[in-house]
């Protein structure tokens, strides 16, 4: 990512989400009204992802090693999810899929940072392709969850954002490393 554009100047916890991205150096903020600024000019003197040893950054792609024995499609999607999410610190591969009655599927993944809060749940992010899909109104009738064996869990966070939308129940299968 070379740039983003946003209508006000990112917040502090977003600043360091960017600061994530494998462009991080060179990214340029794009805020309305302003001339456009580097990100290490929003966040002097920052730490992440270099500053543990890690090398690969949000959005650049993965390949975590994850197995799981399956043929249902939504769990396969789910797992290629999992098999793409951004977990350097604390290992916790998992991603999320979501069927809808129109028979759309949304998939999202776990995105950590370095600063360990915010990161981005699967979940939300799955959600957050059913609204940029237009599927906001389309009902979900599965929800399958993925994830590697760590010491942080999707599960419970998950099962309880879940139930604000929908009242199907998550299926959740652990994935081999």
């Amino acid at each position: 990512m070379a740039a983003i554009a946003v209508g006000a100047a990112p917040c502090g916890l977003c600043r360091q989400f960017l600061n994530e991205l494998t462009t991080a150096a060179s990214l340029e903020v794009l805020v309305a009204g302003r001339e456009p600024r580097l990100l290490p000019e929003l966040l002097p003197e920052s730490f992440g992802p270099a500053d543990l040893g890690v090398r690969a950054g949000l959005m650049s792609p993965h390949a975590n090693g994850l197995r799981l024995e399956s043929s249902d499609p939504l769990v396969l999607r789910a797992l290629a999810a999992a098999e793409a999410s951004y977990a350097p610190y604390s290992r916790a591969f998992a991603g999320t899929a979501l069927e809808t009655v129109g028979g759309a599927v949304y998939s999202g993944r776990y995105a950590e940072n370095a600063a360990f809060n915010p990161s981005l749940a699967p979940l939300a992010c799955a959600l957050t392709m059913r609204v940029l899909g237009g599927g906001a109104e389309d009902a979900v009738t599965r929800a399958v969850l993925v994830e590697a064996p760590s010491q942080v869990s999707q599960v419970g966070a998950t099962a309880e954002a879940l139930r604000a939308v929908s009242a199907v129940a998550l299926e959740v299968f652990e994935a081999s490393a």
